[in-house]
């Protein structure tokens, strides 16, 4: 048939429609979103549960089969209204082939989170480093990697970008070193001090006692020798805040206590006398 008699009867035949499928179209519609509802909560809660399948994995599971089975009801329900399905198809297709192009970006940002879930580089909860921000990670949808820093701010890094740049999981290890540098003046025993500074950093609230904590000269500076004190605690950023000033108060006070002061920076100014020149016969 020529492409000019072709009309919308051809794609849409009502004549034997009546007010019973349109309502039964509707009504499987309806619960075909029922029951993609049902199914998400269904996947989310059980198959944790069964398996050893992370939750990110579990919430794209069930993500698509929700989206399966409402597009599955839809097109069931079209074709009791007695839409031809065989166009349809192929205008989904066209559809989809002009989305490509048109939503590249989008397209790329949802294969990379698929890519993510899938090779689960990081967990739900997990505190994550990729490019200039930090955070712990509390979603990954479609288009992007979503985060809270720890000041509180909510961001969300295109899928993308996370995959293609450098990403660091700071939790999934369970423990992480800090290190804190401290200085004890010229002449000090220099072992005494190391041991001093490594007992009163054990004792500290939140510092884990294996891999042990060690103190370990690092140079000669301006007014002091420096140590570099190294020690491991829980790995999230606010814990990692609040182990260091623990320590930092820690090793001030014991230093104290055994007499030892932490220099501060000082210069000595030598001031040389010029030479008196003689007086000359007038």
């Amino acid at each position: 048939m020529p492409p000019s008699s072709f009309n919308l009867d051809q794609l849409i035949d009502v004549s034997g429609v009546t007010w019973v499928d349109v309502g039964l179209a509707l009504g499987i519609v309806a619960l075909g979103l029922v029951v993609a509802r049902v199914t998400r909560r269904v996947i989310l809660k059980r198959l944790p549960t069964v398996s050893t399948v992370p939750d990110h994995i579990a919430l794209l599971l069930a993500r698509t089969a929700s989206y399966g089975i409402v597009f599955i009801a839809v097109v069931y329900a079209l074709s009791l209204v007695g839409i031809d399905m065989g166009p349809v198809f192929i205008l989904i297709l066209l559809f989809l082939v002009i989305a490509f192009f048109s939503l590249k970006p989008l397209l790329e940002n949802f294969a990379a989170g698929i890519i993510l879930q899938t090779r689960s580089p990081f967990e739900i909860g997990d505190e994550i480093l990729s490019g200039e921000w930090s955070g712990r990670l509390v979603d990954i949808n479609a288009r992007a990697t979503v985060i809270v820093t720890p000041d509180g701010k909510h961001v969300r890094l295109p899928n993308t970008t996370v995959l293609s740049g450098t990403l660091v999981n700071l939790t999934r290890e369970g423990a992480r070193r800090s290190e804190v540098v401290v200085g004890v003046p010229y002449g000090s025993d220099l072992a005494s001090a190391r041991t001093v500074i490594e007992e009163a950093v054990s004792q500290v609230d939140g510092v884990l006692p294996d891999p042990p904590v060690h103190a370990g000269l690092l140079e000669f500076d301006d007014s002091a020798i420096t140590f570099e004190i190294r020690f491991w605690h829980t790995p999230y950023e606010l814990e990692r805040f609040r182990v260091r000033d623990g320590v930092i108060e820690a090793v001030d006070v014991a230093l104290k206590a055994n007499g030892i002061v932490v220099p501060f920076p000082q210069q000595d100014v030598w001031l040389k006398p010029e030479p008196t020149k003689p007086e000359r016969d007038l």
